[in-house]
């Protein structure tokens, strides 16, 4: 038997290392996102106070914004359907000299709204 015509057969495992260090790669990334927003969360402060919106937020450097009631001049809010679908959503207000604040990742955010709308009346 001639050893010049026999050609390996190639293995189907070749790629696993490839896609067994892909997954492995998107499971740490993954991770490292789902732990540095849990941290993100964690140091964000969202108060509706009897005057005022305030947002606190930040990891390292703490900004703290502050819209009140009487300056008060766009409310709105934003949700796309996975988010309706669960239940939350960003809450956007807008006071007088451009001031803003964020309320992010809100349980229903319609009823802060009305809410907020409320204690400007």
């Amino acid at each position: 038997m001639e050893n010049s015509n026999i050609v390996p057969k190639r293995s189907k495992l070749i790629w696993a290392p490839f896609w067994i260090g892909l997954m492995f790669g998107f499971t740490i990334i993954g991770l490292i996102y789902a732990i540095w927003f849990w941290i993100i969360k964690r140091s964000e402060i969202q108060m509706l106070t009897n005057s005022a919106i305030v947002v606190s937020e930040g990891v390292i450097f703490k900004e703290k914004k502050e819209v009140r009631y009487d300056e008060v001049v766009h409310i709105g809010f934003k949700q796309h359907k996975l988010e309706k679908f669960l239940g939350y959503g960003n809450l956007f207000v807008i006071g007088k000299a451009g001031k803003a604040v964020v309320l992010r990742f809100l349980r229903e955010p319609e009823i802060v709204k009305r809410q907020i709308e409320a204690n400007l009346v």
